[in-house]
């Protein structure tokens, strides 16, 4: 058999026998979708060994309230370098921390490790859900090229407020042959959508 090279060469994040990893289940798993809360005993273990597996670690902590937590973005991500503005608390729009919304794994993989999060939930839910929300995208987005970032969210406890809630909503995409997000100007040669 002829291997495979090229675009098409990307090797996969995971491979069979990896069934059961926790970082597998997190950022493969549809439930998950690269997020997951974890309390804080179970998580001093997990990030033992997502440390030993070979995870680099980046920490975004909201424990001193939602404004410390943005100003470190602001270094994570080097806002004022790429986009010439910090974020704050009166200039944190969603879609233009997700442009922003970057990291490079070279390596092995990258934990996101968000402290604080109740915190964050309780100074403004709307917005915490979507921080997560683009962190699941961007796990999703380096799984399809057969890269490992996850995002987890240590808390209190399993009966913390954001245990449970929806972060993410995925819709129905429209694809065609030319891969746009629009239809394209001349007539369209398919007249139906048939969705089985």
């Amino acid at each position: 058999m002829e291997e495979i090279t090229g675009p098409l060469s990307t090797p996969a994040a995971f491979n069979s026998s990896e069934v059961g990893r926790p970082d597998k289940q997190i950022i493969a798993s549809p439930y998950y979708r690269g997020v997951a809360a974890v309390s804080n005993e179970e998580y001093r273990e997990l990030k033992i060994w997502l440390t030993e597996t070979g995870y680099e670690t980046v920490t975004i902590d909201f424990t001193h309230g939602l404004a410390s937590g943005i100003d470190q973005m602001n270094n994570i991500f080097r806002w004022e370098e790429q986009f010439g503005y910090t974020l704050s608390l009166k200039r944190r729009n969603l879609d233009a921390i997700n442009d922003g919304f970057g990291f490079d794994v070279s390596g092995y993989g990258l934990l996101l490790e968000i402290v604080g999060a109740e915190v964050a939930w309780r100074d403004d839910r709307r917005w915490f859900k979507g921080l997560l929300s683009i962190a699941s995208d961007h796990s999703h987005s380096h799984l399809s090229v057969g890269n490992r970032f996850l995002t987890v969210v240590p808390v209190q406890s399993y009966d913390s407020p954001l245990v449970g809630k929806l972060i993410h909503k995925q819709r129905l995409g429209w694809y065609w042959r030319g891969y746009s997000a629009w239809p394209p100007a001349r007539k369209r040669e398919i007249d139906r959508i048939v969705l089985l």
